[in-house]
């Protein structure tokens, strides 16, 4: 479950600039004040890059409670402007049968902008929007500038230097964000088992930007990664479609070894690349994840291969074959990957893991399991050179890869990955070479 981290000091600082009168009303200042540590709870958390939502109100007993949506896992999330409009429709029902006598949401001016002005209250500010039993309502607003190093809060809009500095002053008392946030809504994703016994996901975090790091390179994906993409889709795209058949529409672009797919359906634009080198074994299927943000025509798939070894892989024909993977368990699939980062494999006398000169493996990793990543540790089988070359040229190597050593079984698991030269810390391949990194496995139905 994803947590918010507020309890750590961050960078951030109160300015002694008046940004609004020197009067305020006593009773605005006291209320605020009353919900001062939430404030400070979501000025750290702002601070640490963290802009989601959080709430507080006071119920019948006049206790100040928390109020926050957390994600069971990061594949399903909803977005800000739904929690904001989830967390209002929550708590004016409270106060119509005055269960509660008033509440506040903190929020973010660059995650939700409904009724706000950007030129008259700029984009660099927290929102802190309440509402009382007496239905008075309103917004508090909290000005920063940010330098590049810290934050800077400027006087709360309205307030003076004292009152600001009183509540940005304010300590928080309470050590666990369960003892500040006493009610926690969790956002879980539909999850449903087919009579098959497959388990089918949804999930709204799926996107194709690391596959085409790993194609053209990260830094390039960072300095210049839109143009690259749109010069390759619309070269793509003018080329004459290789399928049209009333559903969608196909077009590639193939480079060397390397091909890229355009594929638009039902209003979705799908852009993304594939290797024409590919290797084939048997797949059980366990779980399907669909991309719910793609209208469910992604998915990342994980099952079995050769009812062997545990592998996920992002789905790259799912547009035009979902109801065949739904329907059937043992499925011919072509497996390919691209790398993220690749570098020689250093052996270590030292290492308290002992592992033979021809250790092969692969694991989830960490970070990126949910997109079919894996580090591992491989054998080189063979490696031939791969140039895409429009507009920018890419130059890069495909390598055959052993990533599982079986003493009576060849190929188990060998896998061709295409290698940015761009991502690669090493720059000479050669056969029989330990290397390890990182890759994305894709596939898709052997035809």
């Amino acid at each position: 479950m994803k947590l918010f981290d507020f309890f750590k000091n961050k960078s951030g600082s109160a300015s002694t600039n008046d940004q609004g009168p020197q009067n305020s009303p006593r009773s605005e200042f006291d209320f605020l004040f009353k919900y001062a540590e939430y404030l400070i709870i979501y000025i750290r958390n702002h601070s640490n890059g963290n802009y989601s939502p959080i709430a507080s109100f006071e119920n019948d007993q006049n206790e100040l409670v928390g109020y926050i949506y957390l994600n069971e896992d990061d594949s399903y999330t909803i977005s800000a402007e739904e929690v904001i409009e989830k967390m209002r429709l929550e708590f004016n029902s409270r106060l119509s049968l005055n269960k509660i006598k008033s509440y506040t949401i903190f929020y973010h001016a660059q995650t939700y902008r409904k009724g706000i002005n950007p030129e008259e209250d700029g984009l660099n500010c927290i929102y802190v929007e309440y509402k009382r039993e007496n239905n008075e309502r309103g917004t508090f607003k909290v000005p920063y500038d940010w330098n590049g190093t810290e934050f800077t809060y400027q006087n709360i809009f309205g307030f003076t230097s004292d009152q600001t500095d009183k509540i940005m002053a304010t300590q928080l008392v309470k050590r666990t964000m369960s003892e500040y946030f006493q009610e926690q809504i969790i956002i879980k994703p539909e999850v449903s088992t087919n009579e098959l016994g497959i388990k089918i996901k949804q999930v709204n975090n799926g996107n194709f930007e690391n596959t085409w790091g790993a194609t053209i390179g990260f830094n390039s994906l960072r300095d210049q990664g839109s143009n690259i993409k749109m010069e390759y889709y619309s070269t793509c795209i003018s080329t004459d479609s290789i399928k049209n058949n009333g559903l969608y529409v196909e077009h590639n672009l193939v480079f060397d070894k390397i091909k890229f797919k355009a594929i638009e359906m039902g209003g979705i634009k799908l852009f993304f690349p594939t290797l024409l080198q590919k290797s084939s074994l048997q797949f059980n299927i366990k779980e399907i994840h669909e991309w719910h943000n793609y209208n469910k025509l992604v998915s990342v798939i994980s099952g079995s291969g050769k009812d062997t070894f545990g592998l996920k892989f992002l789905c790259i024909d799912y547009f035009e074959n979902n109801e065949i993977y739904k329907k059937y368990i043992n499925h011919r699939v072509n497996l390919f990957g691209f790398g993220y980062v690749l570098d020689v494999y250093r052996f270590d006398e030292n290492d308290s893991q002992k592992f033979s000169e021809d250790f092969c493996a692969y694991m989830p990793n960490e970070n990126l399991a949910e997109f079919g990543c894996f580090d591992f540790i491989g054998i080189v089988i063979s490696v031939e050179k791969c140039t895409i070359s429009n507009g920018k040229v890419i130059n890069g190597k495909i390598i055959k890869v052993q990533l599982i050593n079986h003493p009576e079984i060849v190929n188990l698991f060998d896998l061709d990955i295409f290698f940015c030269e761009e991502n690669m810390r090493v720059k000479e391949i050669k056969d029989g070479m330990k290397i390890t990194g990182l890759f994305q496995l894709l596939g898709e139905l052997e035809n």
